[in-house]
């Protein structure tokens, strides 16, 4: 997602707003300090300010649009919510990074998660989804952006907004998966209420040096930063709200999820008969498929070439899922701004390894489920590049925003051996921090390393005893892994 939101300079998959001048986070003990206080310290005064009665903590809010917003992003330690780095100044500053469940419920009575709706209109008050972000933004600490179009460069610049909404959104960072956190200086990112199917949320993002904003989807266990908006907003300037307006406003966005379940349920059945049908087509089509799928998949790809060093053309199948619950709404926005309702297939994948003999070919390896979906975590780019080449099967798997993994089976003692793994390992700032080549023929391993992710690599070469080389067949899971570790290598 970070790729699409800095080459495009419009946030995407996972993302993005933070807040406040100066600190990001309420601090405590500050009631008195700032004026009287509203008959609901929940509601904020005529000093803008407000206090969670959880902790104590104070809080700016500010109406842009039709909703009064925080100021700043919630900074309330609630179970499944962190500080970036577990470094508490860094809550002080951006406040904490909840998962998606954590943040349903954060919010302070009378207080809630916006929902698309409520981002549609803070977008819409700033002037459209390509020009807000620079009005939300803070006017400091957007200091780090991309080097010519290329996420693996990062350089200093002014990627700084104006503020003239006074959201206050400042670069914090986030984390799309619990191992895989980082961009604070250059990406920030904010829940919305919406879900987008089976594990999965929405966040909205800003990334220097955009002017812009945009949302994605994200697994719903990655880490993002909170901002609530008051439940409803009353024509008295005084911003008070009671207790029942902000239950009505919360059923209303409860009732609406509910209408865009169901319609999202009737989508999912018209693409389940689409799948069907375009399965039953590419059977058609590739009638030189030598053995069937097996039931409850269907042929996704093929690839031939001679794997066993015979000169005969062996075919490898790549089959799919046909789970019907596995499809999903696309987590994409249409250009209008309005939620888009195409479902995607996030099925998983595996191989099939048919050998030609004679006339015929037999079945060497079936691995049902090793390979993720093509558009796994939403990237909207297929994470595996598989090829037959030099009597090996190569499979690549990752993105730019994750770590990049190259994979060599052999058909080595009647089996499909991993005779060489490599590991690109990516930093927070998006750069190639730490390679990994291990040779399973040799028992050597290459390790090259930059911790600052400038500069030139450090090399280092080390030996290991075993362990035997891991088998197509046993891989539950084709990805990126620990290699020095499973090794035994310090």
């Amino acid at each position: 997602m970070v790729r699409r939101l800095i080459l495009t300079a419009a946030l995407v998959s996972a993302l993005v707003l933070v807040g406040c001048a100066g600190s990001q986070s309420g601090t405590k003990g500050e009631s008195g300090k700032q004026g009287a206080a509203p008959a609901d310290p929940a509601v904020p005064g005529p000093d803008g300010m407000f206090t969670d009665s959880r902790d104590g903590q104070r809080y700016r809010a500010v109406k842009i649009g039709n909703l009064t917003w925080m100021a700043q992003n919630l900074n309330f330690a609630a179970d499944n919510s962190w500080c970036f780095g577990d470094d508490g100044s860094n809550c002080d500053k951006y406040g904490r990074l909840y998962d998606m469940d954590a943040a349903r419920a954060a919010c302070p009575a009378p207080w809630r998660l916006p929902d698309d709706d409520d981002w549609d209109d803070l977008t819409e008050a700033g002037g459209g989804k390509d020009a807000v972000g620079k009005k939300l933004k803070s006017k400091t600490g957007w200091d780090l952006c991309p080097q010519d179009d290329d996420e693996d460069e990062l350089v200093g610049c002014d990627g700084n907004g104006t503020d003239e909404l006074g959201f206050s959104a400042y670069p914090g960072g986030a984390c799309w998966v619990v191992e895989k956190c980082g961009y604070v200086g250059i990406l920030g990112g904010w829940w919305s209420y919406a879900d987008r199917g089976e594990d999965r949320g929405r966040v909205l993002g800003i990334v220097s040096p955009s002017d812009g904003i945009d949302g994605d989807s994200v697994g719903k266990k990655g880490r993002f930063s909170v901002r609530c908006v008051l439940g409803k907003l009353p024509e008295d300037p005084s911003g008070d709200v009671s207790s029942e307006d902000a239950a009505a406003a919360t059923a209303a966005v409860l009732a609406r999820a509910a209408a865009q379940e169901a319609a999202e349920e009737a989508a999912r059945e018209a693409m389940a008969r689409r799948i069907a049908d375009s399965a039953a087509a590419a059977f058609a089509m590739a009638a030189n498929v030598p053995n069937p799928v097996p039931a409850g998949y269907r042929l996704f790809e093929m690839f031939t070439g001679d794997l066993n060093g015979d000169g005969q053309e062996d075919v490898v199948l790549i089959i799919k899922g046909t789970d019907r619950n596995k499809i999903v709404k696309c987590e994409e926005r249409g250009e209008s701004g309005d939620a888009g309702n195409r479902m995607v297939d996030i099925n998983g994948r595996g191989i099939i390894i048919d050998f030609k003999e004679g006339n015929g070919y037999r079945r060497v390896l079936e691995n049902r489920d090793c390979l993720s979906s093509e558009i796994d975590d939403h990237l909207r780019t297929y994470p595996y590049d598989i090829r037959i080449e030099k009597g090996s099967l190569f499979i690549k798997y990752g993105s730019s925003r994750f770590d990049e993994c190259h994979y060599n089976f052999k058909y080595r003692n009647s089996d499909f051996e991993l005779i060489g793994y490599d590991h690109h390992e990516m930093g927070g700032s998006m750069t190639v921090i730490k390679t990994v080549s291990v040779n399973y023929l040799s028992r050597k391993a290459l390790i090259k390393e930059r911790p600052s992710g400038t500069g030139k690599f450090t090399e280092t070469w080390k030996s290991f005893a075993g362990p035997v080389p891991p088998k197509l067949r046993d891989e539950t899971y084709i990805g990126c892994f620990d290699a020095l570790s499973k090794l035994g290598i310090d």
